[in-house]
């Protein structure tokens, strides 16, 4: 069943078992859960831990990119129904993030070629502050590694399934966008 953040319908998205950022199972990473909007809009909501700072009370810079690659990932691979891999990433670190707040992280697609899909993503409070930025380029996986990556994906009830619809062969899925 969808769930109202924020005024807008969201549904689950799958996870894997040991992912450092979704892994339900890594117990020194984020166990978060990503949810898909109606505008395909992306959300990870997550609180870091002491364990998690790069000095004093502010968030590892990497960690923070991190979870805007896996945010902007899910975003293009719901877009182009294929598991994606992130190609390049430009981070901006706008303000000091930090560890033991309730934040949330937002991605979405801004362009789709024949090759690349282009993403951009936030890090933002409940109050709307900003803290960290990111432009990302993703590759699509060929129907044979989604298909792969997809059989060990674990979904939970009402999750949306974003593989389900694949092409049989190449030939009949890809349509350069």
């Amino acid at each position: 069943m969808p769930e109202d953040l924020n005024n807008k319908k969201t549904w689950g998205l799958p996870h894997s078992e040991n992912c450092f950022v979704c892994g339900e199972c890594n117990p020194d990473g984020f166990r978060g859960r990503f949810e898909i909007d109606e505008d395909l809009q992306v959300y990870f909501r997550f609180r870091g831990r002491s364990s998690m700072q790069g000095y004093g009370t502010v968030m590892h810079g990497g960690l923070q990119a991190t979870i805007l690659d896996e945010t902007m990932g899910w975003a293009t691979a719901v877009s182009c129904k294929r598991m994606t891999v992130l190609a390049e990433i430009t981070v901006r670190y706008l303000r000091r993030t930090p560890i033991e707040a309730d934040l949330v992280a937002e991605a979405w697609v801004t362009a789709s070629g024949s090759r690349l899909i282009k993403a951009e993503g936030i890090i933002r409070d409940a109050e709307g502050t900003i803290y960290t930025r990111a432009i990302g380029k993703f590759s699509r996986l060929s129907l044979e590694e989604t298909r792969f990556v997809d059989e060990h994906l674990i979904y939970h009830e009402g999750d949306m399934r974003i593989f389900a619809d694949l092409p049989v062969s190449e030939k009949a899925g890809i349509k350069a966008i």
